[in-house]
């Protein structure tokens, strides 16, 4: 193997010169040709042949390969397996047309050498092509000149920078060198169409109203730093303040929202203005607090993120089919009809662009803190559960000890009342009423036990009873003769009788429990 360098650097610039063959040896024992041939946009430049007499990596016999442009040159090439390819020829990246197809570059394929019969006409034409591809390059995207035509070295340097540039464009990382008349320029891959790594999220769309009126507005502070009272009055304060209006307008957090957590250490926050008890409308409160002076005022106070003022307010239908029929930027139309149709929820979700890890970095994070969100309000609301569960029982203990309690003063204050109405009623001066009642007791006594009244009668049925039963047993039959209706009579007396008897024996039962119950309530 010999020494050597790979490239070389020709002796006069890219543009307007012609460069003289070299010859070197590669690293790889190859030799390395440069040879004259037509520029990157019409002038002459250098081709680089590579020709090799060993073998390849896997032994098969490569070709010469001549090293295509990023614009149209020839090329015969090898695979990296070894197998050998014809010369083809096919466009440049920025449509020019040529003889014959071929694969090629990142962006465009390789081209076929001129010569012999017709170069002059394909010359013409390739000129009349590149005033074109220059014409494009200067009108279009910068970052087509930084992939395309960067400018800055004026050699062949330019065509590696571009191809440096066109692989960062696919990994959509670092910047993309050009020079824009006398400045060296980097475009940044912020917007870049060309990235490979992209593809589609889906995004909520938001259930508010614009008559609701809520706005978020993004503060790059922790929430830590503002969740207190006394924090959160003051941030209030200093909006009402920016907004300059007068004092029946008062901005308030928005009813059913908190301070959330996002990613890098911002919080969002939510408010609504009212005035004159009329909420204002989200779009108009939005579009004032974007105002170029009031948002200069929220950045430097607040540390407001001047990108995400923005009004919490829905899609219409009319405004999410127009979304809809829009293909972003540098995504296939089959690929966004696909992403529609495939929406697990059309009616809550609307596919979003996502291009590069940056984006699918910071969609990471917010679906982190998310689920972050969820499993606190989960956790929350466990914790609630178990200390609700927790009070419920203490509230049945105490409950049931208040119900004893109940019972043991209810016997007490029946006890007391019980106490005070014996008391009253054996400590109070006999009346009118007793008296006379007492006084016609008496006379009723001394008229039973008088001779031949009820008592003296009493007595002689019962000697009568005693002495002559006999007697009387024989005259029952004799002395009596009772009819069937006299039968019926003495029945039915005799029935009412027994069930007055009944009656009074459970009166008197009952008199006995409450006078026990007495007695066992003044013994205690």
């Amino acid at each position: 193997m010999s020494n050597g360098t790979a490239f070389r650097t020709p002796s006069k610039p890219l543009f307007g010169s012609t460069t003289q063959a070299s010859s070197t040896p590669s690293l790889f024992g190859t030799t390395t040709t440069s040879t004259p041939s037509g520029g990157l946009f019409g002038k002459s430049t250098t081709s680089t042949t590579t020709t090799s007499s060993a073998g390849t990596l896997f032994g098969a016999a490569p070709t010469t390969t001549t090293t295509p442009s990023l614009f149209g040159s020839s090329n015969t090439g090898t695979t990296g397996f070894g197998s050998t390819t014809n010369t083809t020829t096919g466009g440049s990246l920025f449509g020019s047309t040529l003889s014959k197809p071929t694969t090629g570059g990142l962006f465009g394929s390789s081209t076929s050498t001129f010569g012999g019969l017709g170069s002059t006409q394909q010359q013409h034409q390739q000129q009349q092509s590149v005033v074109q591809q220059q014409q494009v390059v200067q009108q279009y995207h910068p970052f087509v000149k930084a992939c395309g035509d960067p400018k800055i070295l004026g050699n062949d340097n330019d065509g590696m920078i571009a191809k440096l540039n066109q692989v960062a464009a696919s990994l959509g990382v670092g910047k993309a060198p050009y020079k824009d008349g006398n400045q060296i320029q980097t475009f940044t891959m912020e917007g870049n169409l060309f990235e490979k790594f992209k593809g589609i999220g889906y995004n909520k769309i938001s259930e508010r109203t614009d008559d609701e009126g809520h706005v978020t507005l993004v503060l790059k502070h922790p929430i830590a730093n503002l969740n207190t009272e006394e924090r959160k009055d003051k941030i209030l304060e200093v909006i009402k303040t920016i907004l300059a209006s007068g004092p029946n307008v008062e901005v308030r957090y928005a009813p059913g929202s908190s301070m959330r957590s996002l990613p890098d250490g911002f919080t969002e926050i939510c408010i609504i203005a009212k005035e004159g008890g009329f909420v204002a409308s989200a779009i108009k409160l939005a579009q004032a607090l974007n105002d170029t002076p009031k948002l200069t005022q929220l950045e430097a106070q607040l540390q407001v993120d001047k990108a995400r003022v923005l009004p919490k307010v829905g899609m219409s239908k009319a405004q999410r089919d127009r979304y809809l029929e829009t293909v972003p930027d540098g995504y296939d139309e089959q690929i966004w009809k696909q992403a529609i149709r495939e929406n697990p929820a059309p009616k809550k979700l609307l596919p979003v662009p996502v291009r590069g890890w940056e984006a699918l970095r910071e969609r990471q994070r917010a679906q982190v803190g998310e689920s972050k969100l969820f499993n606190e309000a989960i956790q929350s609301l466990v914790d609630r559960v178990e200390f609700t569960s927790n009070e419920h029982a203490r509230a049945l203990i105490s409950m049931e000890n208040i119900r004893n309690r109940h019972k043991t003063l209810s016997y007490r204050i029946i006890r007391i009342l019980l106490a005070q109405w014996i008391a009253a009623r054996f400590s109070r001066n006999v009346d009118a009423d007793e008296s006379a009642i007492e006084g016609r007791c008496d006379t009723l006594a001394q008229k039973i036990n008088r001779e031949y009244q009820v008592q003296f009668f009493v007595d002689q049925f019962y000697q009568i009873l005693e002495t002559k039963p006999d007697k009387l047993q024989e005259s029952m039959w004799t002395m009596f003769d009772m009819t069937m209706e006299d039968e019926h009579y003495a029945r039915k007396v005799l029935t009412k009788f027994v069930n007055i008897c009944c009656g009074l024996f459970e009166k008197s039962n009952e008199q006995i429990e409450s006078l026990e119950a007495c007695r066992r309530a003044l013994e205690g």
